[in-house]
């Protein structure tokens, strides 16, 4: 079995869990993808094909795709009514959620324990704020030139921006809040959690299919 079936699988009980609680089939599907699954155009393209195909073969019919920092921007566009959260506990949940807490503390600690143990894996590794700058020094350096880049191709200064939006565990990483905090005064940035952001952003997204 390849991973595509493997996700066809996960994809085909949350359909069918879907539709046991509106009581009507759920033919819509809106998939999140990171803005870059690889810097490989080729595999990047296949990536998403995979996606794809498993949606297909789990039975929805009208699939689209939609970038998660976008998603998240829509929960947060959304927020200013009410954030319901929607996400059970499940394994995936709880590794993403091991590996963001230690991506927190390392934000206010010289060091983190990245602890999980569940379904016979166990993961139990000491990491430095130091050890942990320097193997993502090289994405911060490419992030910055971005930020620039986009601001330079708007024709926006940064005293023009009202408000920025972080997402994701990595937006509560200190070196890279530096990246925007020198560029727009502290009280215009703002932040959501990662998991949930993304997938009631997709939600969204999904309610305008209809």
């Amino acid at each position: 079995m390849n991973p595509g079936e493997l996700i066809s699988i996960f994809l085909k009980v949350m359909k069918q869990r879907g539709q046991e609680i509106i009581g009507q089939e759920v033919s819509d599907l809106v998939l999140g993808r990171p803005v870059i699954f690889s810097e490989d155009g080729d595999r990047d393209r296949i990536a998403q094909e995979r996606l794809l195909r498993a949606a297909q073969l789990a039975g929805f019919k009208n699939i689209s795709f939609q970038l998660e920092p976008i998603a998240a921007a829509l929960a947060y566009e959304n927020s200013l009514g009410n954030l319901e959260n929607l996400i059970h506990a499940n394994y995936g949940y709880l590794l993403f959620q091991s590996i963001e807490k230690t991506k927190c503390s390392l934000s206010d600690n010289d060091e983190s324990r990245i602890f999980f143990i569940d379904y016979d894996i166990c993961i139990d590794e000491l990491l430095s704020r130091e050890e942990f700058e320097n193997m993502i020094q090289e994405k911060v350096i490419a992030i910055s030139d971005c930020i620039d880049s986009t601001l330079k191709t708007a024709n926006l200064s940064s005293n023009k921006i009202d408000v920025v939006f972080l997402t994701g565990g990595s937006s509560f990483i200190p070196l890279i809040r530096e990246l925007f905090e020198k560029r727009v005064p502290k009280d215009k940035i703002r932040s959501a959690d990662a998991f949930t952001s993304v997938a009631y952003g997709l939600g969204l997204q999904g309610g305008l299919m209809g």
